[in-house]
C-alpha cells in the first residue's frame, strides 16, 4: 500500500503499534498522532474491524478512516468511511480466505480502475508488488486456493527478480537459495521480519520491506541479526514446562510456537500462556490447523479474556 500510495504522489506516514503498550489495533493516541502530522485520510490495515471505541472517538474528532481488514466482522461495523473486508456478514465476495495484503491489493485494483476512469495516466504496475502479497500469504498460512494460489504462484516470479532492496538484503542475510519458493517465504523470512515485533521494534520490518536503498536495507537486515541472541533466549526459554514469569512490570516472554508444535496430538485448538509476575494477566497464544477459527472452538472461555488480537487460526478475530 505505502508503495503504491508513494507512487502516486502521496505522503505516507505509517505506524505499526507496538504490541506490548499499545496492541495490534488502532488505539486513539496514534490515531491523534497521526492527525498532528497532517494526515488527512488514515487507513487501518489488518486491523480496525473490532476497534469499535478508539474509531468511534477518532470519528467525533473528525478524522476520516478507512478500515482494510480480514479478520472476522461482527454485525456492528466500525465507525469508518468505509470498511473493505471479504469477512464481513453482508459480503458476498467469497474471498474470506484472503489475507490482509491480498485484501490490500484489491483495493489497489479498484483504486486504478477508478484512476483510468477519470484519465490518470503513469499509474505503477501493481504487479512488481506481488512479491509482498505472496509473502504475506504464506505467512499467514492461509489456503493456497484460488486467488491465493495465483498470488503466491507469480509473486514469486516477481520476488525472483530482486525488485525489492530489501527483500533481497533479508534473503542474503538468511542464506537463502536464489530462487525463492514458498518454504523460504514462510521459515527463512518471514519468521525474520516478524521476530523484531516480538522484541519490541514493530517497525523495522515495515522499514526493511519498503526500503528503496540496497545500502539501507542492508543494514536494516543486519539488525535483525543483531536480535539473534534474544530469540535464541526466549527460544531457550519455550523447552520448560512452567510459564514463565515476566519481571515486575517488564513484559510478558512470548511463546509463538509452543503451541503450534502440540496440534498433530491435540484434537482441540492447544494454548500456551505467560503471566505477569503483577496482576494475574496473562498472554495466550492458540493454534488450530484447521476446521474453524480458534475463537469459535473457545468460546466457552472468551468471557474471561479481556481482549483478543490475531488471526482467527491463533485465537484472534
Amino acid at each position: 500500500m505505502a508503495h503504491v500510495l508513494r507512487a502516486l504522489g502521496c505522503t505516507v506516514e505509517i505506524h505499526i503499534p507496538d504490541r506490548f503498550t499499545e496492541g495490534y489495533g488502532p488505539n486513539l493516541n496514534a490515531l491523534k498522532s497521526l492527525k498532528s502530522k497532517g494526515c488527512n485520510l488514515i487507513l487501518t490495515l489488518d486491523c480496525g474491524i473490532s476497534a469499535h471505541q478508539p474509531l468511534a472517538a477518532a470519528a467525533q474528532l473528525g478524522m476520516r478512516i478507512l478500515v482494510v481488514d480480514h479478520h472476522l466482522a461482527g454485525p456492528v461495523l466500525p465507525a469508518a468511511l468505509a470498511v473493505v473486508n471479504p469477512n464481513r456478514l453482508d459480503d458476498s465476495s467469497g474471498q474470506g480466505m484472503l489475507c490482509a495484503a491480498g485484501v490490500c491489493f484489491m483495493v489497489l485494483v479498484a483504486l486504478m480502475r477508478d484512476l483510468r476512469k477519470i484519465g490518470r495516466t503513469g499509474l505503477p504496475d501493481l504487479m512488481a508488488h506481488l512479491d509482498l502479497v505472496a509473502l504475506a500469504t504464506i505467512c499467514d498460512v492461509v489456503p493456497l486456493t484460488g486467488v491465493n494460489r495465483a498470488f503466491v504462484r507469480q509473486g514469486l516470479s516477481v520476488m525472483a527478480k530482486g525488485m525489492k532492496p530489501g527483500i533481497t538484503a533479508l534473503q542474503h542475510v538468511a542464506k537463502a537459495k536464489a530462487l525463492p519458493d514458498a518454504y523460504q517465504l514462510g521459515f527463512q523470512l518471514g519468521p525474520r521480519i516478524n521476530a523484531a515485533g516480538r522484541l519490541g521494534q514493530s517497525d523495522l520490518g515495515v522499514q526493511l520491506l519498503t526500503a528503496s536503498d540496497p545500502n539501507e536495507a542492508g543494514a536494516l537486515a543486519l539488525r535483525r541479526v543483531d536480535l539473534a541472541p534474544h530469540l535464541h533466549e526466549r527460544s531457550a526459554r519455550r523447552q520448560g514446562r512452567r510459564a514463565p514469569s515476566a519481571p515486575s512490570g517488564g513484559r510478558p516472554p512470548v511463546r509463538p510456537m509452543r503451541a503450534q508444535t502440540r496440534l498433530p496430538a491435540s484434537p482441540r485448538p492447544p494454548c500456551s500462556r505467560a503471566v505477569r509476575s503483577h496482576g494475574g494477566l496473562g498472554r495466550t497464544r492458540a493454534r488450530r490447523a484447521c476446521g474453524g477459527p480458534t475463537r469459535r472452538a473457545a468460546r466457552p472461555a472468551w468471557p474471561r479474556a479481556t481482549r483478543g488480537n490475531g488471526c482467527c487460526a491463533k485465537g484472534g478475530d
